[in-house]
Order: C-alpha cells, then structure tokens, then sequence
C-alpha cells in the first residue's frame, strides 16, 4: 500500500478483517485506509465461531454493495472467497475493473491441514478448501481483468483452472530499499563462526532435517556455532526442534534466541558466517516465494536453500547462492563448502546482494504493481 500510495494512488477504500479478541463491529485505520472489524462471538461456544462467520460475510457483502455508489476505478480483493465473488457482481454491475492478489495458497493449505483432523473439523475444512478452489481460482479468477499472484509457479499452476497466462503477474516477496540501503557489510562475523536459521520453527517447515545437518558440520566443522533465531507457532513446536538438536549431540553449540524484534534479528543475521533457508516442497510451500533467502542475500550472506522454484530461480539468475537436494548430507556439504572457501563464498554472496538490489526491493516490485494497475484501469 506504502509503494502505490508514494506513486499517486489513492487509497479511498477499506477491507475487512477478523477481529483477534471478542467485540463489537468497529473501525481502525492501518496506513491511513480504514479497516472495518467485524463483531467476534465467543459467548456461544461452536454457535458463537459460526455466528461471527455470518457476520463476517455479512458485512463484507454489505460494504462491497456500497462500492456501487462509491464507484471506484478499481476493487482489488485480497486471499478472499466470497468477497472475490462479490467484488465480481459489483464490478460488472458498476462497470468497474475487478483485481484479485493471491498471496498465500489458502485453498491448498486447508486441504493439507484437513488431514490433521477428525469428523466435522475435518470436515469443515475440506469444505473450506472446496469453496476456495471453486469460488476463486475456478470461477473469479479466469473472469477477473487482472490477477496477482505470488510466484512464477504460482502463476502456472493456476493456468489448470482456466486463468490465463497473460492475465497474471507474479509479485513475489522483497525488502524494502531503505533496509536494503542501510544493510552495514563492515559488520564483523562472529568468532568462532555461526550458521544460521531466520523464520518460524512451525512443525510444518520439518527442521529437524537442520539437525541432521548441523551434526554433520559440527563432526567436520568442531569450531562451529548454530543459531535459531525465531519461534514457533506454538511452544511444542520449539520444544520439539530442541529435542532434535538434543538428540543430534549438538545442544552445547546451538542457540535459540526467540522471538526477536527485526533489526535484532537483522544483526544476528549481518554476524553470520552462513545462512540456511529450508523450504520443503509441498503443495503448498512450492508456489511460496521465501522471504529470508531473499533477505540473507540483501544482507550479502553466504546463503544455502534446498531445490525450490524461487531459490532456484534467484540462485540461477544472481549466480549467488546454493541450493541442494531436500537432505541433511547436502545441507552439510554446502555449509562446510561456504566455511571452508570464506572468499569464494564471500564473492558469490556479493552477486546474491547485487541480483536482489537490481530486482528484489520492494520500490522495483511497488513499479511493477503500479505498471499493471495503469494497464488494467485505462488512466495515469
């Protein structure tokens, strides 16, 4: 919104979100665009989850029906699925152009996370990925006058539900270019050397294969730290990951600092000797588009990812950094290969920081945005 805001763009709008805490419908305001909350209901138990549900969609469909009077140039709807619908009527009736961003797979999410559960939970999210299949890949998307989407395979897996190539662009994850300015490259590596996770330790991403691959390193590398830096979802998630690194015989040398504010965690990131971005590929981590490899490479460090689309992508293109095959064995043998050839490493992370200056920070892909909202819309 900053980037489009900054190029003339005027936000008028507003869009609905859940509200994290029981309450009364109410209004809030983020980047000076009013956000309408609807009312929570907890009093009710399960009735209350699906009164609030009802609600939710009552006051999306009430306040995209007003568009008809306000008349925008454009409605861009966001990861949502009757809203997408919505917003479809209300454009065609008020000849108004109809923009859809996918940020997240969401449909393809609820399908993998319904295996998790039993009876009607399962139930309910399957129907929930159902509706997101039907509702805004199969018949918004082909039908809206233009789509975002968050990646190059993104792109291509939604050309099986009808949505045409042209009709897509793919907006794929960056940094801003004032942290990308203000990165300091005198920072000093840590001695003794230290390896380095940034992100969620959700029980989703499997890191356990980090533990299979720091006991390598540390067997071939003695004088090797590692560090976590983040948390989990949840407290078992977290808990778990320690018991890996327990297990694997490495606790004495790794590391979890929590949570950290970002510029924080940014400095553990600028003294690190190496950086690991594991992206296992499901259906839907494979169409994601991994904000801590590009981050790593904005701050120049040795970076290793495992074979994914965008960290295969970006590590083509800026011939700056590693990626391997989804093991421990091969984790290890990039890491010790970055330790073991600290300028070779050095160099090709100078490339990596280069390739995401050029195309990566988020006022070349705010332009791009601002590009394709002109095209769509017809005027400046």
């Amino acid at each position: 919104m900053h980037e489009l805001a900054g190029r003339g763009v005027e936000l008028t709008s507003w869009y609905c979100k859940p509200s994290v805490a029981p309450g009364p419908l109410r209004r809030e305001y983020e980047n000076g665009v009013p956000i309408i909350v609807p009312p929570t209901i907890e009093w009710a138990g399960p009735i209350g989850k699906v009164l609030t549900r009802l609600g939710y969609w009552f006051f999306e469909t009430w306040f995209m029906l007003r568009q008809l009077v306000d008349k925008p140039d454009a409605i861009l709807v966001r990861d949502k699925y009757w809203g997408a619908v919505m917003a479809w009527a209300v454009c065609r009736m008020a000849n108004i152009k109809l923009l859809i961003w996918v940020s997240y797979p969401y449909p393809e999410h609820d399908t993998e996370e319904s295996e998790n559960f039993t009876g009607w939970r399962r139930l309910m999210k399957k129907m929930r990925a159902w509706l997101g299949y039907r509702m805004l890949y199969r018949f918004v998307m082909p039908r809206a006058d233009h789509c975002f989407v968050q990646s190059e395979q993104m792109k291509e897996d939604m050309l099986v539900w009808g949505v045409p190539a042209q009709k897509m662009t793919p907006v794929p994850m960056g940094i801003s270019r004032k942290v990308f300015e203000s990165v300091d490259l005198t920072v000093p590596k840590a001695d003794p050397p230290v390896v380095l996770y940034l992100g969620t330790l959700a029980a989703v991403r499997k890191l356990d294969i980090l533990a299979d691959a720091f006991k390598i390193v540390a067997a071939r590398r003695p004088d090797a730290r590692f560090k976590f830096v983040g948390d989990g979802d949840v407290p078992e998630e977290r808990q778990a990951l320690s018991r890996a690194i327990d297990q694997a015989g490495i606790a004495s040398v790794t590391e979890f600092t929590g949570q950290l504010p970002m510029a924080v965690a940014w400095r553990h990131v600028a003294e690190a000797a190496v950086c690991v971005s594991p992206f296992r590929l499901t259906p839907v981590l494979r169409v994601a588009s991994p904000t801590k490899f590009v981050e790593y490479l904005a701050f120049a460090k040795p970076t290793v990812g495992n074979r994914h689309p965008e960290h295969s992508m970006i590590a083509r293109e800026s011939d700056g950094a590693l990626t391997v095959e989804w093991s421990g064995e091969a984790f290890a043998d990039a890491i010790v290969w970055c330790l073991d050839h600290p300028d070779e490493a050095a160099a090709m992370a100078a490339r990596g920081r280069r390739w995401i200056g050029e195309h990566r920070t988020y006022d070349r892909l705010g332009q791009l945005v601002y590009d394709q909202l002109v095209r769509v819309v017809g005027k400046p």
